[in-house]
Order: structure tokens, then sequence, then C-alpha cells
């Protein structure tokens, strides 16, 4: 576990839909989630402005909103692969896990 790792609120939403399409009950995905012990990070209007400089590039909206958090941060920690070739040179220093 990393002390300081945090979710953003729209990629947390996204992760419980996930969850719960694949059959969690609403309540299992949240205690799921919180067994976590992850802090959720709100989605302000910096972060939608810096979200817009990913578009057009194949990024979907909670990539585009983990890339803008993930610079808010300095780091950001996905499994996807696929952003660091996609992403902009401008883009957060990602970590991969998996």
């Amino acid at each position: 576990m990393v002390p300081e790792a945090a979710v953003s609120a729209v990629n947390l939403a996204e992760v419980l839909a996930k969850l719960i399409s694949r059959g969690m009950s609403r309540q299992e995905a949240l205690a799921a989630f919180d067994a976590l012990h992850l802090e959720v990070a709100g989605f302000d209007h910096a972060q939608a402005a810096v979200s817009a400089s990913y578009l057009g590039k194949g990024i979907s909206l909670g990539d585009r909103c983990f890339l803008a958090a993930a610079h808010t941060r300095g780091a950001g920690w996905t499994s996807d692969r696929a952003l660091a070739s996609i992403a902009s040179t401008h883009s957060p220093r990602l970590e991969f896990f998996r």
C-alpha cells in the first residue's frame, strides 16, 4: 500500500460502477473500496481544465480525469500501460502495478 495514495472522486465513481456492473451489490462494492483506506480527492475546475488537454488523443473521460488528478499530485498509479504511450509529453509521472 502507498501511504499517500488517493483516488479521484470521478475515478471512484467509475470503479464502483464497474464492480456493480460485474455483479457486486452496491454495499459490497463500497465495502471493497473502503477496505483500501484511500483518500478520495475532489475533482475541481482546475483539474477539469487539465483533463481537457488530453482530449482527442483517444483517452476516455475516466482516464483523462485520472491523468488530471495525477498531474495535480505529481504522479499516478495505474495498471493501464497504454496510458504511457498515448498521453502527451506533459503527462504526470506514471507508476504501474500489475
